[in-house]
């Protein structure tokens, strides 16, 4: 398996000031998608956790030109779809118009970042959203222990509160608040990516925006993203729940970052391990009668250190034995790792999927910018398809083996029906501290 990755129409520009553009080119016809991505995010909120998710979502609610119908009024007339999202790294916004339509509606998006309203009336309906959204996202255990997660890898830290923070943290929000915040964040560090036909020819109306936000935060001190701390591994929490027989079980494991030079070979190992319907993980859950009836098991790359991610949703009195059987796979697995089989099939199957993830211009600039957010270089999009067809069998055998203890020191998350036999795995050698947790902790 030699899969050849042309390079693409992808071009990195330098603007200055920590700014940085990206310009990808292809097949768009006519349509434009620029993606604004500003590398700070929730994690820099300080005391007023969400303050970010908020100051992003109350911006697109009216400007001081127009009410919150007449600005996304204005953005319907042009077949334009404007909007923003947090992340704990980066804040972003995101444009999608035809070209020749593409000038107005930039205008429109310097209008909501330049003169927000930052109405207290719409604020207060703003926070009367989140509030029930996140009620609503903990009403059954999966979604209580995905809420929970982050608190549980670092408890007590500003990367433990969830983006749109919690109830307690954004009731003492205010305009002001927000407005501020949102120019810390408009200040800080930029890569503008543009997606087009002809990028070349869109990228001054991008420009004129960049022009105009910097304009607008001249003097203001730019927020900064804190180094993530290390996770607290060998800890644990259980969510408890009244009314449910379902169970959920998160349970986060270390892996290199995506810089190192075992990414690939990580990466490859991960697939092999838990990527597929007739993977080890996969077949060891599912021939437990009745188990599980979903499990995922994931690689989140980040700049600080990656995280695996395994996740199953039994009955919940059988969390304790979908551990066990997730943990015994696993340390079976690091001892011995791949057979040559597995390892073929995980290589179509990792290099088919990178590979589809960069059929349109859209999702090559979204991969692009996420390089950018990562410390990467581009030419690593159609680099490395190559290097994963390349590796061996003792090299991913390694990465599997070095990482072979981590299961003996994750961190977890099981949320589980109240009364159910607590899972705290005492037939399993080093088990994981399990505490008591109450979800009102992240809502």
């Amino acid at each position: 398996m030699t899969p050849h990755v042309a390079p693409m129409a992808i071009e990195r520009r330098d603007l200055g000031g920590g700014d940085a553009a990206v310009l990808v080119e292809g097949p768009c016809f006519g349509a434009v998608t620029v993606r604004l991505v500003w590398l700070v995010g929730a994690s820099s909120d300080g005391a007023f956790a969400g303050v970010s998710s908020v100051a992003m979502e109350l911006m697109l609610l009216g400007t001081a030109r127009r009410s919150r119908a007449s600005f996304h009024a204005a953005l319907e007339r042009l077949g334009a779809q404007l909007d923003t999202r947090v992340s704990r790294r980066t804040t972003i916004v995101e444009l999608q118009a035809l070209a020749p339509m593409l000038g107005a509606a930039l205008e429109l998006v310097g209008e909501a970042l330049c003169e927000p309203l930052d109405s207290a009336d719409e604020l207060e309906n703003l926070l009367r959203e989140i509030d029930e959204g996140a009620e609503t996202e903990v009403e059954d255990p999966a979604g209580a222990a995905g809420r929970y997660l982050s608190r549980a890898l670092w408890p007590r830290q500003a990367w433990g509160r969830p983006v749109d923070g919690r109830r307690v943290d954004r009731a003492g929000l205010t305009p002001q608040r927000v407005t501020a915040r949102r120019r810390r964040l408009l200040a800080a560090p930029l890569v503008a990516g543009v997606g087009a036909d002809r990028p070349d020819e869109v990228w001054p109306h991008v420009a004129r925006l960049i022009a105009r936000v910097r304009s607008a935060t001249t003097g203001v001190k730019p927020a900064v993203t804190p180094r993530r701390p290390e996770p607290a591994w060998g800890t644990g929490a259980a969510l408890a729940f009244r009314s449910s027989v379902q169970g959920a079980l998160a349970v986060v494991t270390p892996a290199p970052p995506p810089a190192s030079e075992a990414w690939p070979a990580v990466s490859l190992n991960a697939t092999a391990f838990g990527g597929g319907f007739t993977s080890p993980l996969v077949r060891a859950v599912r021939a437990r009668d009745g188990l599980a009836y979903e499990l995922d098991w994931s690689l989140s790359p980040d700049v600080d250190g990656s995280l695996h991610t395994f996740r199953v949703y039994p009955e919940g009195a059988r969390l304790p034995e979908a551990y066990a059987v997730a943990r015994a796979c696993w340390e079976e697995w690091a001892a011995t790792g791949p057979t040559d089989e597995a390892l073929e099939t995980a290589k179509a199957m990792l290099v088919g999927a990178h590979l589809v993830a960069l059929e349109t211009v859209a999702q090559r600039l979204g991969a692009a910018l996420m390089t950018c957010v990562l410390g990467l270089d581009v030419d690593r999009l159609w680099k490395l398809p190559t290097r994963i067809a390349s590796l061996g069998r003792d090299e991913v055998a390694a990465a599997a083996a070095r990482y072979a203890w981590s299961w003996s020191a994750p961190v977890v998350v099981a949320a589980l029906p109240r009364g159910a036999n607590h899972p705290a795995w005492s037939t399993h050698p080093a088990p994981v501290p399990i505490r008591a947790a109450r979800i009102s902790a992240v809502i």
